[in-house]
């Protein structure tokens, strides 16, 4: 079945079959995944979902941890060890699919719904995990800048640019600080960064 998607997909694809239930596997994957594309992964869809339907109340434990294991952690795992390679490399996406059922519930699904719904609280904290820390960086460039110490608050403002990557307003004010060091490619790079981010943001004109 994957030789046949991959088939369809063309292109430079690679196949990585994993068992999304055995930790040490998924711990393992991103780094492949990454070594098989060329050194880095820039896009993560977490996708996978199974489920042992079953009544709650006749429901076996190992059916329920299959069904956490494979929808739940495994998303974390792979968004843990994939955000530090996106961090380092300044661009990163992932996207993590749930399902209707969280709304409308399951009777058979217990496991499968209450996993799918976790990710509409996980995917939100991941990222403002990432946001509180790109700002706390962002305040502390501003403050370097506006006392003269331009090139602290450059630094600040590229770990900032590291952890959120594409922010308008990080890219503005990092192409500012280097402009004002006298590095104008640095600068037009980075609000040409930021335009293109944002193209409607007077910010970065």
């Amino acid at each position: 079945a994957l030789r046949k998607v991959q088939g369809e997909i063309g292109g430079d694809s690679v196949i990585l079959p994993c068992n999304l239930s055995d930790a040490a596997a998924v711990d393992a994957l991103v780094g492949q995944a990454a070594e098989a594309l060329g050194g880095k992964l820039d896009i993560l869809v977490n996708n996978a979902g199974i489920t042992r339907d079953n009544l709650a109340m006749r429901m076996k434990d190992e059916e329920w941890y299959d069904v956490i294991d494979t929808n739940l952690n495994a998303v974390y795992r792979l968004c843990r060890h994939a955000v530090r390679g996106m961090t380092k490399a300044k661009w990163g996406r992932i996207i993590n699919v749930t399902s209707s059922s969280v709304q409308s519930g399951s009777a058979l699904q217990t496991h499968y719904t209450s996993s799918k719904g976790a990710l509409l609280g996980f995917s939100p904290a991941v990222c403002l995990g990432h946001t509180e820390r790109a700002s706390a960086l962002l305040a502390q460039g501003r403050a370097a800048y506006s006392e003269g110490r331009v090139d602290q608050a450059i630094d600040a403002y590229e770990s900032a640019l590291a952890v959120q990557p594409g922010s308008v307003t990080v890219l503005v004010n990092l192409a500012d600080a280097t402009r004002k060091q006298g590095m104008q490619g640095k600068a037009l790079h980075y609000y040409r960064d930021a335009l293109e981010a944002d193209p409607g943001n007077l910010l970065a004109i």
